[in-house]
């Protein structure tokens, strides 16, 4: 084999094969580079790594590999009789690299076809190359993988590699993408719970998993501690309640084999590790060893939960809410709905709404899923203005066991429904047909009842309310006689907002500079006019009282001018600015009222 030349700095390092000055320098620098060329293996085409020499390459015998600039050289000018078609970098685990390998996930134009690819390439921001093929993308770390496992699931695009594997190497960047290679473990990490969201589970756990996964409508999530134990008690074998009871016979005495058992019993109602815990201690076969040894107890749940893979395929009125962890609300709504409804079933298992049919012939009963949300009325509020009473809700709710957000209602659009897609959006979903809709309208209206109701003032000053009593509207309280209202509250619109008292209590000295500000309006005109305009205004909110007391007081003041005496109408003129928010017709009424 003759001497390797290596090619001066002012060479270029691109070929017809791939650009590859864009390749890292961090990779450059190692020595563990190959040729590869298409070759064919099962009768499928697929890339075959070779050395210089003409050989095959051997991920674990470094004496097949070389330095960067040697296999670049080489392949540009000195071997293309050969037929390489590119190089290759050996990945090992010495070295320190992952690279993330996603077939198929770019269209003919080089964009990303898949929101996943897409969200895993923007979190990763690492040095990303177009695979050979030019279909797929190669993602380059610096860090640990965290799981074992480097294949997704049959239909996943994703391979994940920390040793033992040749990489192609093109050295086509990605769109904008970094050539600086993340060293980032929290985001390796966060790549790696992306595309194994189940980390290195056994094939006993997916078993169990998709098991759990493909009897969604009927495994209940969470059952009640009591309804487990009564279930366990009704069973044809007595081995559940013997167990439950101390009796230990039936296991040679052998106390850690019976505590197995009993949690292999329980597991077969729930998959919930904490609930298995507690239902087995109130069996009789609880000791200090179940209590004092953390590593038993968990080394014994986890050891039963591997080994169950059948569930009890219960009724989906079984399913109840645990109100130690969901909001309790959830299960009032739930109590409500399935005592009241004898054919509707609000499930604990995932938060829907199920219709259920009976089949005649068998006496069984067939779920039928109508929606996939549950909310309610958190406060009605009765709101007042001048121009009239509206009346809206506030609405909270949960849609797959997710909270949703907090949302305003109109009185009015509530019937229909529509506001449940415009308001949250495909969060929710009602099956179709108006006969579901009013279902739907109906359990919302029945855990709704008790919600607080407020009545909501958008102005200030006196007023008469429940037919005969006097309060005073604030710009923060309504007042009574009694003291503050109860279930009245104010919201005053943005421009009144500007003129509220900040409530709290001025002191001396405050009090009387506002006094001063108050009397200096007096002189923006001769006193002989405003004083009366003044008393006017001052003495108006009380025209009600004097009505009620006897009096008929007379608002009209007079103008006196050299050249004649002037009739005027306080009342308009002070009005007027407020035509254009309430309307000339109301404005006009209040003043005949004031008159």
């Amino acid at each position: 084999m003759p001497n390797e030349i290596i090619p001066n700095e002012s060479e270029s390092v691109n070929s017809p094969y791939g650009k590859y000055e864009n390749i890292p320098d961090e990779l450059k620098a190692l020595p563990q580079w190959v040729f590869w060329k298409k070759g064919t293996r099962d009768g499928e085409t697929t890339k075959v790594p070779y050395s210089s020499a003409g050989k095959k390459a051997k991920i674990n015998d470094p004496t097949t590999w070389k330095g960067f600039a040697q296999r670049v050289y080489y392949l540009a000018n000195t071997f293309p009789q050969r037929g390489f078609d590119g190089i290759a970098f050996a990945l090992t685990a010495e070295s320190g690299y992952i690279v993330l390998d996603i077939d198929h996930c770019l269209d003919e134009n080089g964009e990303i076809i898949s929101e996943d690819v897409q969200t895993i390439v923007q979190i990763a921001n690492t040095y990303t190359e177009i695979s050979q093929s030019g279909t797929g993308l190669h993602l380059f770390f610096s860090g640990e993988k965290q799981y074992k496992r480097c294949k997704t699931d049959a239909g996943q695009p994703y391979e994940f590699y920390a040793k033992n594997r040749f990489i192609i190497m093109t050295g086509w960047l990605f769109g904008t993408q970094s050539q600086t290679i993340n060293d980032d473990q929290e985001i390796i990490e966060q790549v790696e719970n992306l595309i194994f969201p189940y980390g290195d589970e056994t094939k006993r756990q997916k078993e169990n998993r998709l098991m759990s996964e493909s009897n969604t409508e009927s495994i209940p999530v969470m059952l009640e501690d009591q309804k487990i134990i009564d279930l366990g008690m009704r069973e044809r074998s007595p081995l559940f309640g013997d167990l439950f009871a101390g009796d230990i016979s039936h296991y040679a005495y052998d106390d850690s084999r019976a505590d197995l058992v009993l949690c292999l019993k329980i597991a077969f109602y729930t998959v919930d590790s904490a609930q298995i815990d507690r239902i087995f201690r109130q069996s009789s076969l609880v000791r200090p060893k179940w209590e004092e040894r953390e590593d038993y107890r968990e080394r014994t749940i986890q050891k039963a939960l591997s080994i169950v893979v059948q569930h009890y395929r219960g009724s989906i009125r079984d399913c109840a809410f645990s109100s130690q962890e969901i909001d309790p609300k959830l299960a009032l709504a739930q109590k409500r709905i399935n005592d009241t409804m004898g054919n509707i079933v609000f499930s604990g298992q995932n938060g829907h709404v199920y219709l259920i049919h009976l089949n005649k012939k068998t006496g069984e009963e067939i779920p039928e899923d109508i929606a996939n949300f549950m909310c309610w009325v958190t406060e009605q509020v009765v709101f007042e203005s001048v121009t009239g009473t509206k009346r809206k809700y506030f609405m909270a709710g949960y849609a797959d066991l997710n909270p949703l957000p907090r949302i305003e209602v109109m009185a009015e659009k509530f019937g229909t429904l529509d506001w449940v897609r415009e308001k949250w959006g495909s969060r929710t979903w009602v099956g179709a047909g108006k006969g579901t809709m009013d279902t739907i309208r109906a359990l919302i209206n029945l855990v709704s009842i008790g919600s607080p109701e407020i009545v909501e003032k958008n102005h200030t000053g006196f007023e008469i309310i429940e037919g005969c009593e006097r309060v005073y509207v604030t710009s923060q309280d309504v007042i009574s006689a009694d003291g503050v209202k109860e279930g009245v509250r104010t919201n005053l619109e943005r421009g009144l907002k500007r003129y509220a008292l900040s409530g709290e209590i001025p002191d001396l000295e405050s009090i009387k500079e506002a006094v001063k500000a108050s009397v200096s309006l007096l002189e923006i005109a001769p006193k002989n006019i405003t004083y009366p305009i003044f008393a006017a205004v001052y003495l108006s909110v009380l025209d009600s009282i004097f009505e009620e007391a006897g009096y008929e007081p007379a608002f009209t003041e007079w103008v006196f001018r050299p050249d004649r005496i002037k009739k005027i109408n306080t009342g308009r003129t002070l009005l007027k600015p407020f035509w254009k928010i309430y309307g000339e017709k109301a404005t006009r009424g209040i003043l005949r009222h004031s008159q």
